[in-house]
């Protein structure tokens, strides 16, 4: 699956992380990780 955006356009509502979860670059997937990481320990 291509991304439906291959650059954030705010009037199209397009940008390249808009893809299936597994589609993902490692490095935004680590970075979602991290982020849920996070929050989970400020609960």
């Amino acid at each position: 699956m291509e991304p439906e955006g291959e650059v954030k356009d705010e009037n199209l509502k397009t940008h390249p992380c808009f893809v299936v979860y597994d589609q993902l670059p490692t490095k935004q997937r680590a970075k979602d990780q991290l982020f849920t990481t996070v929050v989970d320990a400020l609960k």
